[in-house]
């Protein structure tokens, strides 16, 4: 396995490994943040209308609505869920982090309720299109575009 950190001396004993530090966020503007959920609404869209078509045959808790969220520099993919008591809830599903070194990276909220990171260091433009194209981070079954 190989390790990206250093290795240092410690101030009293023994030896610590360094992991190398995360890039910060990069602080987009509105017209990049709208740029980029330009990329997604075709494919929104297209699930929100699937998603309504299939409300009509189901009788317990659904997914109402797909939308997209921004948070800093985090786009998430997020739905809001209608419980059969009519409470309303939202999650998250994917997320793109945009990095101040012109990188992103992709992760998705597993069962376990935490990000797992997929993919590291894309491009802003390779990481928008996987996260598109893989199923993934939408978290919807049977809903293929």
């Amino acid at each position: 396995m190989l390790l990206t950190g250093k290795i240092k001396m410690a101030t009293k004993k023994g030896w610590y490994f360094a992991p190398p530090k995360k890039p910060k966020g990069k602080k987009l503007n509105i017209t990049e943040k709208s740029e980029i959920e330009e990329v997604f609404k075709k494919k929104i869209d297209f699930i929100n209308k699937k998603i309504s078509e299939q409300q009509k045959t189901i009788d317990i808790n659904y997914i109402d609505e797909v939308f997209l969220s921004w948070y800093r520099s985090f786009l998430y993919v997020c739905c809001r869920h209608v419980r059969l008591d009519g409470q309303v809830t939202e999650s998250k599903m994917g997320r793109i982090c945009f990095h101040d070194n012109g990188t992103a990276s992709t992760a998705y909220m597993r069962h376990t309720q935490q990000w797992w990171t997929i993919n590291e260091n894309l491009s802003f433009e390779d990481a928008t299109k996987e996260v598109l194209n893989n199923e993934v981070y939408w978290g919807l079954i049977g809903i293929h575009h």
